[in-house]
């Protein structure tokens, strides 16, 4: 019964069916090798400058299935358990302890040590799971020997083109292309193709339209339009994969997310094709592709390696925010006053020409720029891991190497004392009646020191950029009565939430 379980391509695999495969183990695994508390905790436990461990009932597994069912609920228990006081502590998950981090203080110390509190090994694990060899792995982030100048790995060197293809006078030009392509895809045509019947009504499930049509601009600018011709549907894949992707991060063995790795096998053929193609047939408008593309050429030779490096870098431009302009639209077209504030601050960014100038919408539009500011707050919950590679503290905790620790960024944004007492509700002019919260420390988004998103401004740009064009084009209500859709919690989120429910919309084009 098992066996004809994990090879049936109709399962499902959904946290609460590992719940389920976990129930069924734990009796087996407890009693055979895990009837102990993780390894070396026994012993450190005695120190008191050791973080204090949050109880659970079973051991090896812990707090595993909490973790899994509702990872922000579960840090959100342990940070009360302990007085709320924001302190470390500990959690236990498959047999490893993690310490858990609250206090914005102490993740500003985890970012400005990249060194000592290091990503690299988690990014390496992800990129297998998605594919890759562990030798690719091992050889994208080494440094090479050019010329007898020793320069930056692969993905360390990615990650400062990105800056560069990012900024001034490369952003203009990209998002200028970005703008043109929204254009097109909500063009009347386009949007009336888009709707389908809900509720017997004609109606846009606005905010996937706006995550598929984020991810296929971004994808069309980064890859040029052959990736498209080679696989249509890969939006849409995309966006199936990013909401399974929990389990590649995480590692969760491959049987019990057959799912994802279907998705994966699918998409890395596509990026294969892709690659396939003479350089001279799939020019994009971002020079970053050919440039990241040539410098893993020099060192990489399997082709599945290569693909499944192109799927790790376009999850990594296109979904989270795909997922944020969901919400940053959503909230906008829901609430009618807001709308028109912000349908009357984004008219001076279009010019006579008919382009879009999105500086003016990213400086110039402050009701726009505090909601955007509130949706990140309120949705980004990217469980964040670092891997401690030498003894260090951090205030009165001891680390030795080898200790793996945990930030979760929707635990810092909701911190009352920084954002009032409605911190857990959204509040489109928080940002606008306290601009000075966007530099907190306590919001932290995209992440922080040398491994801050590097694409983070282009995702404002773009995002801005659609709901001005929406604005200028349609008027926008609710098909029907409908609550405003709530964030789903039902499984470990390493990005921007999705939503549990859809918003079905009505548009009407402007005269």
């Amino acid at each position: 019964m098992l066996s004809s379980l994990l090879h049936s391509p109709r399962v499902n695999i959904t946290p609460q069916y590992i719940l389920f495969f976990l129930c069924f183990l734990v009796l087996v695994m407890v009693l055979v090798r895990f009837c102990a508390i993780p390894k070396g905790s026994h012993q450190r436990r005695q120190s008191q400058d050791l973080s204090p461990m949050l109880p659970y009932p079973l051991p090896f597994f812990g707090h595993t299935v909490s973790f899994i069912m509702n990872s922000e609920k579960l840090i959100n228990h342990g940070r009360e358990f302990f007085g709320n006081t924001r302190n470390i502590f500990s959690i236990v998950i498959l047999g490893k302890s993690f310490h858990i981090l609250t206090n914005p203080r102490h993740v500003a110390i985890v970012h400005s040590k990249p060194t000592t509190f290091e990503f690299t090994g988690i990014l390496k694990d992800a990129l297998i799971a998605l594919g890759a060899s562990k030798e690719a792995a091992r050889v994208l982030w080494s440094p090479k020997s050019v010329k007898d100048v020793l320069r930056k790995g692969v993905i360390p060197s990615s990650h400062d083109l990105q800056i560069r293809q990012t900024s001034g006078k490369d952003l203009k030009t990209l998002s200028h292309y970005i703008c043109g392509f929204l254009k097109e895809r909500t063009s009347p045509e386009a949007i009336t193709l888009a709707h389908n019947t809900q509720s017997g009504v004609e109606s846009l499930s606005i905010m996937e339209w706006a995550r598929e049509n984020i991810i296929f601009a971004m994808q069309d600018a980064y890859f040029g339009p052959q990736l498209h011709k080679i696989d249509p549907t890969l939006p849409r894949a995309m966006i199936e994969f990013s909401d399974l992707a929990w389990q590649a991060w995480y590692q969760v063995p491959w049987f019990l997310r057959r799912k994802q790795l279907s998705l994966c096998k699918r998409m890395l053929s596509s990026y294969q094709r892709y690659l396939d193609l003479p350089t001279n047939e799939r020019k994009a408008t971002a020079w970053f592709t050919g440039a990241f593309e040539k410098s893993f050429q020099e060192v990489l030779t399997n082709h599945t390696d290569k693909a499944a490096l192109m799927m790790f870098f376009h999850w990594g431009i296109g979904m989270n925010p795909a997922d944020a302009t969901g919400w940053l639209v959503a909230h906008i077209t829901f609430d009618t006053s807001l709308t028109e504030i912000i349908r009357e601050e984004t008219a001076p960014a279009f010019k006579d020409n008919g382009s879009l100038d999105t500086f003016y919408l990213a400086t110039s539009c402050p009701t726009l720029l505090s909601v955007w500011y509130e949706v990140l707050r309120l949705y980004t919950s990217v469980t964040t891991m670092r891997n401690v590679t030498e003894e260090t503290n951090i205030g009165d905790i001891h680390f030795d190497k080898g200790d793996k620790l945990m930030f979760s960024a929707r635990q810092l944004a909701l911190d009352e004392t920084v954002f009032s007492k409605n911190a857990a509700e959204f509040d489109a002019m928080r940002f606008l009646k306290n601009p000075e919260l966007q530099y907190s420390e306590s919001l932290r988004p995209f992440g922080g020191g040398k491994t801050i998103c590097p694409g983070r401004t282009l995702a404002m740009h773009v995002a801005m950029a659609l709901v001005a064009i929406l604005l200028r084009r349609y008027n926008i209500t609710p098909a029907f009565p409908q609550e405003f859709p709530q964030p789903f919690e039902g499984d470990p989120s390493i990005g921007v939430m999705r939503t549990k429910d859809g918003l079905y919309m009505h548009l009407e084009k402007r005269t």
